[in-house]
């Protein structure tokens, strides 16, 4: 991925490296027993000098960590830190609904920020900072930004090296911190999506990714907002229950030592478990470097066959045309259904661009081209036509027997805001992180299937 490689080199250290300075109260469970200190028990994972140092390529050596409950429990911290009640925050238009849901407990309003295929629009962000009427809004302008860096939740998508570094100027500009989100940054996938009738480059693209030693998937994965922060702005979330278990309530701030004091005083009600502590520092210290890359490259691989499996059973049930600008798929009926229907124009289905990795799809249903759309919009509006065909859609898919999570819940706008920006298409967020081969190419058909008789006149 852009710059990772050669900025790794630079650092001159090897990656993910638990061999070397490990505690002897983490290397046995019996201090696990013990009330130890909130911030965590000492030399555990080989933080200090350990995984921020040699896998997210921190710009800035002024850094330090602090060992939390998890990323939700991260997350609240920084809210209750950095925002008063009733004050924004900026967050991408379709965000993970847990943090959404988590900040507006406390009264906190997220302030959306348009998208492309590429995450977060910079230019965007921009606008919203530059154009800020406190008077209007009712508060003043943000200076915290939740973003998930690595894989988004919903839409799978990275933002590349280069689109953080610009990002993070405006950032700079309008002096925002930036909250980064980062779970499932380790999932992301050795080698894009290529479709089957593509099987060369596929196999080619494959095999470029299994030749790949360890080292060099670790420092292919897209470096973390921490590589452009110079400035100590960047507050990175991680957690262990995307790698190693949920059941284990772990994870870790890395930011600087100023910010660092700041959620620490709030940390303090939170210690982490001594035994959860004691239980992940032994088994990465047996892991050693070389097992937990190759353990996390495992993980990385199986959700890329998932995906894989997915997309190409969609394939067999609808007709893909790629758009080279954004790099997404967009679906049409098979050339037998548009015979069936000689008069009907062949309008598209749905769109996604395939994710780089992680454990979901994001739809984009073109609820614009069927052909009840434009009566039900003229009835009422655009933002309730597109609730009443996004229900009946629903309802079909779960008649069918499959389950989708609405787009709706990931949205920061109204819907009215949405139909006012012109969008009209509703989202559907499809989860393949543990279902069978045979279950996920059943579930994928009937989805393609439901979709193309539900646009049928």
């Amino acid at each position: 991925m852009e710059g990772a490689s050669d900025h790794h080199k630079t650092t001159g250290k090897k990656a993910l490296d638990f061999s070397h300075h490990y505690s002897d109260a983490v290397a046995h469970l019996g201090p696990g027993y013990v009330p130890g200190k909130f911030d965590g028990r000492p030399g555990l994972l080989n933080l200090d000098g350990g995984i921020p140092a040699t896998a997210y390529f921190p710009v800035d050596e002024d850094w330090d960590t602090l060992v939390t409950i998890g990323a939700t429990a991260s997350w609240g911290s920084v809210v209750r830190v950095l925002l008063n009640p009733g004050e924004g925050f900026l967050a991408d238009s379709y965000a993970y609904n847990g943090a959404l849901m988590q900040a507006a407990g406390t009264d906190a309003r997220a302030v959306s920020v348009a998208m492309d295929s590429e995450g977060t629009s910079a230019k965007d962000l921009e606008r919203v900072l530059s154009t800020w009427d406190e008077k209007a809004r009712g508060f003043r302008r943000p200076r915290l930004m939740y973003t998930q860096g690595g894989l988004s939740n919903p839409t799978g998508q990275v933002i590349p090296l280069k689109r953080k570094k610009e990002i993070y100027e405006v950032c700079v500009k309008y002096d925002v911190i930036i909250a980064e989100d980062d779970p499932y940054r380790w999932q992301e996938s050795g080698a894009t999506y290529v479709l089957p009738e593509e099987a060369k480059k596929k196999a080619k693209l494959q095999a470029l990714a299994r030749g790949k030693t360890d080292e060099e998937w670790l420092g292919s994965v897209v470096p973390s907002f921490l590589a452009v922060d110079y400035q100590g702005r960047v507050i990175r979330i991680d957690t262990f229950s995307k790698t190693i278990g949920p059941g284990v309530r772990l994870g870790y701030f890395t930011t600087s030592p100023s910010l660092l004091r700041v959620l620490q005083s709030v940390a303090q009600g939170q210690a982490p478990s001594g035994l959860s502590q004691a239980i992940v520092g032994q088994l990465l210290h047996e892991y050693k470097q070389d097992g937990f890359a190759r353990w996390l490259r495992g993980i990385a691989a199986q959700y890329e066959l998932r995906r894989n499996w997915s997309i190409d059973t969609l394939s067999k049930h609808v007709r893909f045309e790629k758009n080279k600008t954004s790099g997404s798929l967009v679906a049409y009926k098979k050339a037998e259904e548009v015979m069936v229907e000689k008069k009907v124009p062949d309008s598209s289905l749905f769109s996604f661009v395939p994710p780089a990795g992680g454990m979901f799809c994001w739809f984009a249903i073109h609820l614009h081209n069927h052909p009840s759309f434009e009566r039900l919009s003229s009835k009422g509006s655009p933002a309730s036509a597109k609730t009443k065909l996004a229900a009946q859609l629903y309802d079909d898919l779960g008649e069918a027997g499959v389950l989708f999570r609405l787009g709706e819940l990931f949205a920061v706008p109204t819907p009215e805001e949405r139909a006012e920006l012109g969008e009209d298409v509703i989202y559907l967020r499809a989860a393949y992180s543990y279902n069978t081969r045979e279950e996920l190419q059943k579930a994928f058909e009937i989805f393609a299937v439901v979709v193309t008789k539900f646009f049928r006149p």
